[in-house]
């Protein structure tokens, strides 16, 4: 999977800012970015599901312009801790 190229702004706009992390502008030029069609090859589900794990805080994204965009940092942590639940019994999915 071939991450999407994109010019990264001075400031993110937080989709739900009640729960999440603010990244400052150079961390934003370091990370990698993903599409949600990126998130969705990346974690082998549906939009909808995608969908479902953002609006609950799960994922954290970020809008910029009109698309919503998602670190693939925290992505990669997402699927980590999942991983780590699963072998202890439980899922974060759910």
């Amino acid at each position: 999977m071939k991450p999407s190229k994109v010019k990264v702004p001075n400031t993110l706009t937080p989709i739900n800012e009640s729960n999440t992390l603010r990244i400052d502008a150079a961390m934003a030029k370091d990370e990698v970015w993903l599409t949600t069609e990126d998130v969705m090859k990346h974690l082998n589900m549906s939009r909808s599901s995608v969908y479902r794990l953002r609006v609950s805080n799960k994922l954290p994204a970020y809008r910029l312009g009109r698309t919503i965009m998602y670190p693939k940092s925290f992505i990669n942590t997402f699927l980590l801790s999942n991983a780590v639940n699963n072998l202890n019994g439980s899922s974060t999915t759910k």
